[in-house]
């Protein structure tokens, strides 16, 4: 009997934290560089940044919620533009940022939700790194 009971409140325990609502949706940006010689990256996220053959920037965003709905994932981005990423052109520097920087923790219901977001920058590979969040265009490219 007391077998029983343990693995009957083993099990609701188990279900009680496994049935946690996890919802993702997966934003993607890709922004031209035709004219840029310098990019600059303001972002609210942390983010890792991966050289590739294309002639763009693309940017791709993975947010994950735990304890929210699909219907607070869809207002947080549609409505509040929580995630959104937009990119300013002077000159030839680019500051690509996040249109929301500062992002108060997630209640639903008054319980914190947890906040996932993994931010991945592909870069074309006429860039290089001269600091933490700025890339420049490599000089060979510049005289062609």
């Amino acid at each position: 009997m007391v077998n029983r009971i343990f693995w009957t409140l083993a099990l609701a325990l188990f279900a009680s934290t496994s049935l946690q609502a996890q919802v993702k949706d997966t934003k993607y940006w890709v922004i031209p560089v035709d004219s840029v010689r310098q990019v600059n990256f303001d972002l609210a996220d942390a983010y890792e940044v991966e050289i590739w053959a294309g002639s763009n920037i693309m940017i791709n965003a993975e947010i994950t919620l735990y304890g929210a709905s699909k219907s607070v994932l869809a207002h947080l981005v549609e409505e509040t533009a929580r995630y959104e990423v937009l990119d300013t052109l002077v000159a030839e520097d680019l500051l690509v940022y996040s249109a929301v920087k500062d992002r108060p923790a997630i209640k639903v219901q008054g319980k914190s939700c947890y906040e996932l977001t993994t931010v991945k920058i592909f870069i074309p590979d006429t860039f290089e790194k001269t600091s933490d969040h700025t890339w420049l265009i490599r000089e060979e490219e510049v005289e062609e």
